[in-house]
C-alpha cells in the first residue's frame, strides 16, 4: 500500500520491523504447520551439511551482540534454521550465502518465521535468490553483468576510469549482491536497504549498486586501482546520510524500471514451494526416528565431525526440539 511504502521509505521502527517484514514477505501464506519442527529434527539427524553449518554459525555476525556468544541462544537458532532448510530443500541443501541472510532474519523474526522467510526469499519470483545459491551461481553472474551495463550507461566517465584501472564489475559487486549488502554499508543503513528490498523485491539490490557508485563517483574517479578496491571494501566504515541514500535509491529504482534495467532476466526456473512442502512431509514419513533414539546434540556432531566443540557443553545444551 502507499501508506506502507511511505513508512518503508522513512524507515520502519525497530519495534515493529519484525511484524512488517513478516507481512511483506507473506509468511502466513506459505507457512505449513509442523514442517519446520519436523525439518529441524530430521536435519539434526540426517543433514550432510551439519558440520559446515556449525563452522559458519561461528563466523556469522561475530561483532553483533546477538551472535557474539558461542553456543548462545541466537547461534542455536541460526544453526536450527539452516539445518532445517538443508533438509527441507535437499536439491539446494546449504550454501554459505544463506548464513548471513538467515542471521539477519533472526534479528527480527522467531525461528520458525525466519525459516519460512528464507523459503520465500529463495523460492519466490519477487526475490528469486535460488539462482544466487546453486552451483555456477547463474543469477549472481546475471546481476554482475547487469550492473556492468548500468555502470556503462549511467556513469560512463567512471566506467571508463574503472576499465583503465582494471576494475571489473564483478570484482566488487559480487559481495554486494550475494549478501544483500550485509557488511557492505553501516548496519543501520543496511536495515533501511532491507526494508526496501523486502517491500519492493530484488530490483532494489540492482538499484543500490548504482547508488553506491553514483554518490562516490567524484572520489572514485580520482583514485588508482588499489585505492578503489580498498575504498569499495570499506564502505561500511564510512558515514552515510541514510535518508539521502534511501531517497536516491527510490529515484534510481524508478529510473531503472523505466529503462527496463531493474532486474536481470529469470535465469533459473524456481522451485514450487507447495511441492517442496509435500516432499518435506514425505521425507518425515520415510525417516521416522528409532524408538530409542534421542535427538542428536552437538556431542554427537563432535564425534561424527572430528573435533567440533559440542553445543551441549554444560549450561549451553541445545535441549530437545519442541
Amino acid at each position: 500500500t502507499d501508506k506502507l511504502h511511505r513508512r518503508v521509505n522513512k524507515g520502519i521502527p525497530n519495534s515493529v520491523r519484525g511484524e512488517v517484514w513478516k507481512h511483506v514477505l507473506g509468511i502466513t501464506d506459505v507457512k505449513q504447520q509442523g514442517i519446520y519442527e519436523a525439518m529441524r529434527e530430521l536435519g539434526r539427524r540426517l543433514s550432510p551439511d551439519v558440520r559446515q553449518i556449525d563452522i559458519d554459525v561461528l563466523r556469522t555476525f561475530r561483532n553483533h551482540i546477538m551472535y557474539r556468544e558461542r553456543y548462545g541462544i541466537k547461534q542455536q537458532a541460526l544453526f536450527h534454521v539452516l539445518v532445517a532448510y538443508s533438509m527441507y530443500n535437499p536439491q539446494l541443501g546449504y550454501t554459505q550465502g544463506m548464513s548471513s541472510i538467515a542471521a539477519m532474519l533472526l534479528m527480527y523474526l522467531n525461528e520458525e518465521d525466519a525459516f519460512w522467510a528464507l523459503v520465500v526469499l529463495i523460492g519466490t519470483s519477487r526475490y528469486a535468490m535460488h539462482g544466487m545459491l546453486i552451483p555456477g551461481l547463474p543469477k549472481l553472474l546475471a546481476y554482475c553483468d547487469l550492473h556492468g551495463r548500468i555502470r556503462r550507461r549511467y556513469l560512463p566517465k567512471l566506467d571508463r576510469h574503472f576499465i583503465s584501472q582494471h576494475i571489473d564489475p564483478s570484482e566488487y559487486s559480487t559481495a554486494w549482491f550475494v549478501k544483500c549488502y550485509l557488511d557492505t554499508v553501516p548496519f543501520q543503513l543496511t536495515l533501511r536497504i532491507w526494508d526496501a528490498f523486502l517491500f519492493e523485491g530484488e530490483a532494489i539490490l540492482v538499484a543500490m549498486s548504482l547508488v553506491l557508485l553514483k554518490i562516490h563517483r567524484r572520489q572514485l574517479v580520482r583514485m588508482r586501482e588499489d585505492e578503489i578496491r580498498i575504498f569499495l571494501q570499506e564502505l561500511n566504515r564510512r558515514h552515510f546520510d541514510d535518508d539521502v541514500i534511501i531517497t536516491e535509491l527510490e529515484s534510481v529504482h524508478s529510473e531503472l524500471a523505466k529503462s527496463r534495467l531493474a532486474t536481470p532476466p529469470l535465469i533459473v526456473e524456481l522451485q514450487d514451494i507447495s511441492q517442496l512442502n509435500c516432499e518435506a512431509l514425505e521425507r518425515v514419513r520415510s525417516n521416522p526416528p528409532s524408538p530409542d533414539a534421542s535427538i542428536p546434540t552437538h556431542s554427537d556432531i563432535h564425534v561424527l565431525s572430528n573435533g567440533l566443540t559440542p553445543y551441549n557443553n554444560g549450561h549451553h545444551a541445545i535441549g530437545p526440539v519442541r
